[in-house]
């Protein structure tokens, strides 16, 4: 059921228009769902290409940088801040 509910979330957040003032914090919350499903290496890459395609992306920045973090890749997380 936790699983539908990831699934569910992950469709509606991907469907937001990319003009649309919430596009950025969509993206966060993607990564973030992907994460709490232990899908971090799925997480992470996303972010990369969130950042990449907007580097003014703040809020993916520091996701991307947590991550980096819990996961003890401190060198890459202290090049992401």
């Amino acid at each position: 059921e936790e699983e539908e509910l990831y699934a569910e979330a992950e469709k509606v957040f991907r469907k937001l228009d990319t003009n649309s003032a919430h596009y950025d914090k969509a993206q966060v919350a993607i990564a973030r769902n992907l994460a709490a499903q232990e899908r971090r290496s799925e997480a992470k890459s996303f972010l990369q290409q969130v950042t990449t395609k907007n580097p003014a992306n703040i809020e993916a920045w520091l996701s991307l940088g947590e991550l980096l973090m819990k996961d003890k890749n401190f060198q890459d997380a202290v090049n992401v801040y």
